[in-house]
């Protein structure tokens, strides 16, 4: 049983993250202000060298107006 292809590839996160506040015309200063995190935080994020906390990834989601599924996937939408 190959069970690889199950996890969620971390990496999508922060392009997520990225492809939605830019959409949305957000700057990463006024997202990470908006969950109470520092603007470092936010690249560190989109640039896939950390992932959020949930807590904050639930912010996060909130403020983008998407779910956290959204977030998670590995969707080109």
């Amino acid at each position: 049983m190959n069970i690889r292809g199950d996890y969620m590839k971390v990496e999508n996160i922060g392009k997520n993250i990225n492809k939605i506040r830019e959409k949305r015309g957000i700057k990463q200063e006024i997202l990470a202000k908006a969950v109470g995190i520092e603007t470092s935080n936010i690249s560190q994020y989109e640039n896939g060298k950390t992932i959020p906390k949930l807590k904050t990834l639930i912010k996060i989601a909130s403020y983008l107006d998407t779910t956290i599924d959204y977030l998670l996937s590995d969707t080109d939408d």
